[in-house]
């Protein structure tokens, strides 16, 4: 009878239902910005994932370095300037020398996302840079710099999240199709890509943060999913862009939804409460 004698009551069922899958989204661990980016989320069509912390755990451990044996003082150094990053290497550094104290000052520091971490210690000019190659593939692998010389080579493992592929099977049976954006290598991206399912053309890797971007604008109706400051613009550029929890914190200004349950299950909730609004 509301209805009939005051159709404007009808305007009310939109926001309302919104409004109600914002609320159920924040019990489900999932905080969202507005309803709007829930409304996107309904006609998502492509989502890109990130591997490091998204497809994988992100929690690197160092695995081995050559040589076998570092001069405690160089450890000192690179951990020193780790100490100023919030890159996954940088955590697994710190976890594997915790043991190390007194590290030295570092000046000037720069770090340029994608390509490594440079700093001054005393007259010493120290970098940490991705090694593009490697006799260990599978590992991630990066080089560490004094005065322009490779005095080391450190080695780091990660995982897959074993819901991974489930979820994005999932995904597929919903009619959304997947691609993978890195920085990691093409030896490094495709065990993870076979074990999830994604085809080899839709793996891109190697990709500087501002080539993720350019892979995303591309396409319409697009999702992004990330955890790391290579991530920000790649976020941005998507029509929804979801920060994992754990993210860095430069992230959650570019991102319109995130998880504060860790994992990618949180994604098929996000879906469901999508296709409650749209009904």
């Amino acid at each position: 009878l509301i209805v009939l004698a005051c159709p404007c009551a009808l305007a009310f069922g939109t926001p309302l239902t919104f409004g109600l899958a914002l609320k159920k989204a924040q019990t489900s661990g999932i905080l969202i910005k507005d309803s709007s980016a829930l409304e996107k989320v309904s006609f998502l069509k492509e989502v890109f994932f990130d591997k490091t912390g998204t497809l994988t755990h992100g929690q690197l451990e160092l695995s081995y370095t050559e040589p076998s044996t570092l001069d405690p003082d160089v450890c000192r150094r690179i951990l020193a300037l780790e100490g100023h990053s919030f890159h996954p290497i940088a955590f697994a550094l710190r976890k594997a020398w915790s043991h190390l104290v007194d590290l030295p000052k570092v000046k000037k520091v720069k770090e340029v996302f994608g390509q490594g971490l440079q700093g001054k210690i005393q007259d010493i000019v120290c970098e940490v840079k991705t090694l593009s190659e490697s006799v260990h593939d599978e590992d991630l692998a990066i080089g560490y710099y004094e005065n322009n010389e490779l005095l080391a080579r450190l080695y780091f493992k990660d995982s897959l999240r074993s819901e991974a592929p489930k979820i994005l099977q999932q995904l597929k049976k919903r009619g959304l199709t997947f691609s993978l954006l890195t920085g990691d290598s093409k030896a490094r991206a495709m065990p993870i890509a076979q074990a999830c399912q994604i085809p080899s053309e839709r793996v891109h890797a190697s990709l500087f943060p501002e080539e993720k971007a350019q892979e995303i604008k591309k396409i319409r109706n697009t999702c992004m999913i990330g955890d790391g400051f290579n991530d920000a613009l790649a976020l941005q550029a998507a029509d929804v862009g979801i920060m994992m929890k754990g993210s860095a914190s430069l992230n959650q200004a570019h991102a319109d939804i995130y998880f504060i349950r860790s994992g990618l299950t949180p994604l098929l909730d996000l879906l469901l409460l999508a296709d409650t609004g749209k009904k």
